[in-house]
């Protein structure tokens, strides 16, 4: 008796696997895709930086006005190293001024510093963000 309940049991199990392999061949993954690349970073090229003093205390900055050798759509310009970050309207850098640089065609961009105690002297260096 002992030989046909465990014969039994043997054919249940099989039925049970055979279902459950069934079930298992019927799921279906929709197609992927993965990868990486790389691409070359071109850089920007600045000219005819421009300083505008304040009329009325010239120890103060106003503005800085610079010409970008391609488009920009986004800006961001600091006048010394430890200064604030004067940006465009795109909110990529984190932590900056008001938005405060303006471009009629996105290469040709002034920022407005005013009020923020930017000076002559301190402008020690020009640093300048720009992506497309």
């Amino acid at each position: 008796m002992r030989k046909s309940n465990l014969l039994g049991a043997l054919a249940v199990g099989a039925v049970v696997l055979a279902g459950g392999s069934a079930y298992t061949s019927a799921n279906s993954v929709e197609a992927s895709a993965a990868g990486d690349g790389t691409t070359a970073i071109s850089t920007y090229t600045t000219s005819n930086v421009q300083y505008t003093a304040n009329t009325t205390n010239p120890q103060d900055l106003d503005a800085v006005t610079f010409t970008l050798d391609k488009p920009a759509r986004y800006v961001a310009i600091r006048t010394h190293a430890s200064g604030s970050w004067f940006r465009s309207d795109d909110l990529r850098l984190s932590g900056g001024s008001v938005s405060s640089c303006t471009s009629s065609d996105s290469v040709t961009w002034t920022c407005d510093v005013t009020g923020a105690s930017e000076t002559v002297v301190g402008a020690d260096s020009l640093s300048v963000v720009a992506t497309t």
